[in-house]
């Protein structure tokens, strides 16, 4: 991985976990292909779920974020949201899937 594709995926992380909806949808349109990717065991649609930010999870499943992957623990974003307890994107994903 180079130190650019690096970079891109900590910014794309950073947005999904902090809700920095305008960022990542600009990251988004550069960088299609990153939607479903694994970045540290996680996808971006995990780090949105467990920090709740649900604008940020509507966003990634909007561009074909997949809702049933699952993350280097075997979790889906959904079990994240509930471990989380953040029952707006609970029920989001829970019409997702």
């Amino acid at each position: 991985m180079t130190d650019s594709m690096a970079s891109t995926n900590e910014s794309m992380i950073w947005c999904a976990k902090t809700g920095e909806l305008q960022s990542l949808k600009t990251l988004l349109k550069e960088h299609p292909e990153k939607v479903n990717e694994q970045m540290n065991g996680r996808s971006l649609l995990h780090y949105a779920a467990d920090a709740g930010n649900f604008d940020v999870l509507k966003e990634l499943v909007d561009n074909g974020a997949n809702v049933n992957s699952k993350d280097k623990f075997g979790l889906t974003p959904l079990l994240a949201a509930i471990y989380e307890d953040h029952t707006d994107c609970v029920k989001y994903l829970l019409e997702q899937v």
